[in-house]
């Protein structure tokens, strides 16, 4: 997470070979990810691995 926090979802033992932000933690203070939403509006409420996908595709595109 933002603040080296591990997220709820982790997997301990995996092999790793790139990593992405996906969320921060609410009751740390940490920020969520921001996107589009429906209705031509904005959301902060984009977390997990649906955020964390997106954002390494983007940076190794």
């Amino acid at each position: 997470t933002e603040h080296g926090n591990k997220p709820w979802y982790l997997e301990e033992c995996s092999a790793t070979l790139a990593s992405a932000y996906s969320s921060g933690q609410s009751n740390t203070g940490e920020r969520d990810i921001f996107t589009t939403d429906l209705n031509h509006a904005c959301t902060n409420h984009h977390t997990g691995t649906s955020a964390a996908a997106p954002l390494a595709a983007a940076i190794y595109a």
